[in-house]
């Protein structure tokens, strides 16, 4: 990964490039992600000459781990 950082409104944000492998081909493909004040990360993947989706992380609290974790 090659991330890249700064602020958007005032708040956390990246851009980023990745390469990796998916079973066996080489892959590669771009990203951002930025932090919002409510403490969740919205953000896209994108896969070179690919697809592309989007994703919401929100943080766990104390109640939602399971198995002791």
């Amino acid at each position: 990964m090659d991330c890249r950082w700064s602020e958007r409104d005032g708040q956390p944000f990246v851009e980023f490039t990745w390469d990796g492998s998916d079973e066996g081909d080489q892959i590669s493909g771009s990203g951002w992600a930025g932090l919002a004040e409510d403490g969740t990360l919205t953000g896209r993947l994108f896969i070179h000459m690919g697809d592309e989706s989007g994703f919401t992380a929100t943080p766990s609290t104390k109640s939602e781990k399971r198995n002791g974790v």
